[in-house]
């Protein structure tokens, strides 16, 4: 049992965990505490983090739209989860993860086939990125929506 005083410390620890771990499945479970342990603190930009880390890994895998649930609104999981980071970096008001999350959910919206939803979230990312001063995110957001003309 974690003791609540010990959960922000603990939840930091796990974010640097997950991003290091290569098996989908154990990314997936390291996620789903770490998500856990960022709501029991109130750490929302945590939550944001662990949802992005479950959408990555459920995009890469073999799930597909055809497996969505009744409960997830028809939506693949992978969507389910990066449609929370988005929520979660808009209602903090935190930009660059905002960013970041427009990004990976267009990228994975073009993948599975909504080319013009992921269009459109990649050109909202770029304007965050470009608003931010970011170079490099902005530039790489801008390759992959040259790509999909």
């Amino acid at each position: 049992v974690l003791r609540d005083d010990l959960a922000p410390a603990v939840a930091g620890d796990l974010a640097q965990l997950v991003g290091l771990l290569v098996a989908d499945q154990r990314r997936v479970v390291l996620a789903a505490i770490l998500l856990d342990l960022a709501e029991k603190a109130g750490l929302r930009e945590k939550e944001a983090q662990a949802y992005l880390t479950i959408g990555d890994v459920l995009s890469a895998s073999m799930f597909d739209a055809d497996d969505a649930t009744e409960s997830s609104g028809g939506l693949a999981p992978a969507a389910v989860a990066f449609t929370k980071a988005v929520e979660i970096v808009r209602s903090i008001r935190n930009e660059a993860a905002l960013g970041k999350a427009l990004f990976a959910f267009g990228r994975y919206k073009a993948e599975v086939g909504d080319i013009a939803g992921g269009k459109d979230m990649i050109r909202d990312a770029i304007m965050v990125f470009s608003k931010l001063g970011l170079g490099r995110p902005a530039e790489a957001a801008n390759k992959l929506l040259s790509s999909l003309s």
